[in-house]
């Protein structure tokens, strides 16, 4: 099980990423499935030790991952569908925790 936060735009509803909740890998693509449904929405899910990966939608079938390193003062970027979306989630959970692949675009804050 992972840490996982969100905020849903459209219920109000959401989970600080200060105070993320377990959930299995199951509910975390299922919560990952309700809450990115809609444009701005966001989601994130915290690796053990080693940060977070949060995604938020942008519209036109495009979701945004991007991987914060506040060491950096920047973030790991990259577009995606939301089937790319899901398999990321998927290689975290299954991995037990998080790489920043090498493609991916740097962008300072």
């Amino acid at each position: 099980m992972m840490k996982v936060f969100y905020c849903d735009y459209n219920t109000n509803n959401s989970i600080a990423s200060d105070e993320p909740v377990q959930m299995t890998l199951m509910e975390a693509l299922q919560s990952f499935h309700d809450i990115t449904e809609f444009e701005d929405n966001f989601w994130g899910l915290v690796a053990p030790g080693e940060g977070c990966l949060q995604f938020m939608n942008t519209g036109e079938d495009t979701w945004v991952a991007d991987i914060p390193d506040k060491g950096k003062n920047g973030s790991h970027v990259k577009k995606c569908t939301f089937e790319e979306s899901l398999d990321l989630v998927k290689e975290v959970y299954n991995q037990g925790g998080l790489v920043v692949p090498r493609d991916w675009e740097f962008e300072k804050w």
